[in-house]
């Protein structure tokens, strides 16, 4: 079970710090696009929104979309930084 510490959104991606010291970029473009449920998310404001959710689990936008951390995790880039 990954646990997620921080969370920073830029553009459409997320970068995820995890409590093992991880970065990874998620890339939620593609979600984004699929609309419905996530249309939302496509809206800049709305998608800063983004808070990381009780014991870092999952993150959590308004109106109870949420990700998982593992899910994210599995999908997400490590960065350079990471990665050493």
């Amino acid at each position: 079970m990954h646990q997620i510490e921080s969370v920073k959104p830029h553009q459409q991606s997320l970068i995820l710090r995890y409590a093992d010291g991880a970065e990874f970029v998620v890339d939620m473009a593609q979600v984004i696009a699929q609309g419905g449920v996530y249309a939302p998310l496509a809206d800049p404001v709305f998608f800063a929104q983004v808070q990381v959710g009780r014991r870092g689990r999952f993150l959590a936008w308004p109106d109870e979309l949420e990700f998982c951390a593992d899910a994210l995790r599995l999908q997400g880039q490590a960065t350079i930084s990471s990665a050493s």
